[in-house]
């Protein structure tokens, strides 16, 4: 048992400081906007928590900040922290880390929050405008402060962002909703339209649109595939987690890695959604302006494919919309994998157990004056029974004492008289030999002399 709480311990203490510290930045973005880098400086009276390299298990630092140290040119890069135990310590900022609770006492309103801000952002614009000189200058003084560039956004669209730029607004609360746009089809088709026509030098004729509609099939085609491919590691996945695998660490990165994989191709399967009943509507739109044909778009569907199916709006959402439930579900399923690679669950039945046998001494009536009586009668009688039990006892010794001793003397006297019996049987024969001898000697002694 206590090998077993051990290695649960072990589990959650190296899921929290490998995988719930370094994603907090990106699961808790609606209170931590700034980033790496914020102008927001520590305040006297704020909780914190003390980073440490030699941090003990299962334990963290905490310490409110009671002073800040001003250095001389009025930064501020150390702080007296007062600990639980009322001990004053001094710390850099840089290894102090802000608690996730609001603390209204010692928050900035928003105003200056974004005075700040917009103070910092035109402070790094202008550092960047300067000549390296100019640069070098101020890095010698030690006033300049970490310019923390954002990372570009990693494009999940095949397509030219330009060219299939759409402003929508997606929900889904259920697996069985499908996504929506906040307008219908046709708005977005014409706004697409209109797009294209001030960008482009040429008109959008239905040679370009089928190009586009077969850049969306293709898409689908390699989105089905890759969910397939998940589908086998996620098996793969479960069966290693089942075998009780001595590297929980490699199958919680490999299932982490397929998580990100299928959110990716679940968003893809969304953007072609979206896109496919748009290009279809401007497709619609066109053949009742005159400029398609039905039996070019028939043509168009019907084109024999790689992917040995046809290319119509209906096929494509029907298949896009599957495969999205699809990939939610093997997110859930993934999901599970890497919360029980940590996570040790107790056996439902035995908690059932417990929470029964809690329940019943709760529902048992409390013992009153007249049950404790009745408990002190039955002690009693219980030990005088036990009394008259022992007094038996000690009667039935004796009793087989004596009767040994009795057998004991019996048995020595049958011995003695046996060991006489014997003892008179040999001086008998003895007697009858000695006379034998005397005889057979007298008669020789006869014999010898009547011979002479």
């Amino acid at each position: 048992m206590l090998k077993k709480s051990c290695e649960i311990v072990n589990k959650f203490w190296d899921a929290w400081s490998s995988t719930h510290l370094t994603s907090l930045r990106e699961q808790h973005k609606k209170l931590l906007q700034q980033g790496k880098s914020t102008p927001r400086k520590p305040q006297t009276g704020e909780v914190v928590l003390v980073r440490d390299p030699f941090q003990a298990r299962n334990n963290w630092k905490i310490g409110r900040i009671i002073a800040l140290g001003n250095s001389q040119d009025g930064e501020t890069r150390e702080v007296e922290l007062m600990l639980p135990s009322r001990n004053i310590i001094k710390r850099p900022i840089n290894v102090l880390i802000p608690l996730e609770l609001p603390q209204d006492n010692v928050r900035q309103p928003r105003q200056e929050q974004a005075a700040e801000s917009r103070e910092h952002t035109t402070h790094t614009t202008h550092r960047n405008q300067q000549t390296p000189w100019e640069q070098s200058s101020r890095h010698s003084d030690g006033n300049a402060r970490y310019n923390l560039r954002k990372k570009p956004a990693v494009p999940y669209c095949p397509y030219n962002e330009q060219e299939y730029e759409v402003n929508c607004i997606t929900s889904q609360d259920s697996l069985h909703k499908c996504p929506c746009f906040s307008m219908n089809a046709t708005e977005a088709a014409v706004q697409l339209i209109r797009s294209l026509c001030k960008e482009s030098s040429f008109p959008l004729n239905e040679k370009e649109l089928q190009r586009r509609l077969e850049i969306v099939y293709d898409d689908i085609t390699t989105n089905t595939a890759d969910i397939e491919t998940m589908k086998s590691r996620i098996r793969a996945l479960e069966l290693q987690n089942q075998a009780d695998s001595d590297s929980p660490k490699l199958v919680y990165d490999a299932i982490t890695e397929v998580i990100s994989a299928l959110q990716v191709t679940k968003q893809k399967m969304e953007a072609d959604y979206h896109l496919g009943n748009i290009l279809w509507e401007i497709y619609r739109l066109m053949i009742e302006a005159g400029v398609a044909t039905d039996s070019g778009k028939e043509s168009f569907e019907e084109k024999p494919r790689k992917a040995e199916r046809i290319n119509d709006l209906i096929t494509n959402n029907t298949i896009l919309l599957k495969e999205i439930e699809h990939a939610e579900e093997l997110i859930s399923r993934a999901t599970a994998i890497k919360r029980n690679s940590y996570i040790d669950f107790p056996d439902e039945k035995s908690i059932a157990e417990s929470l029964n046998r809690i329940e019943n001494m709760l529902r048992s009536p409390r013992p009153t004056l007249d049950y404790v009586v009745t408990v002190d009668q039955r002690l009693q009688n219980l030990e005088d029974r036990i009394s008259k039990i022992e007094e038996l006892l000690q009667s039935l010794g004796k009793a087989q004492e004596e009767k040994a001793e009795i057998l004991l003397n019996a048995q020595i006297n049958a011995m003695v008289q046996i060991t006489k019996a014997v003892q008179e049987k040999q001086e008998q024969k003895t007697e009858d030999l000695v006379t034998i001898t005397t005889t057979t000697k007298t008669r020789n002694s006869f014999l010898q002399n009547h011979s002479k």
